[in-house]
């Protein structure tokens, strides 16, 4: 279920993005996991973090 809210003629979506860095990669897993199994009218992805810097 996706909720949609029209405002004007305009249709306004929300997106709620949680940053995070490779080492917190884990625990934002588990998160979206928990996540779901209590949110069920939303849906919830990990998406995993691509890394920032290169090392040399």
């Amino acid at each position: 279920m996706q909720t949609k809210i029209k405002l004007s003629g305009f249709l306004l979506l929300a997106v709620i993005f949680l940053g995070h860095i490779k080492s917190e990669e884990a625990g934002m897993k588990y998160c979206a996991e928990w996540l779901q199994t209590f949110v069920k009218d939303l849906p919830i992805h990990f998406i995993e973090n691509q890394p920032n810097f290169n090392t040399l």
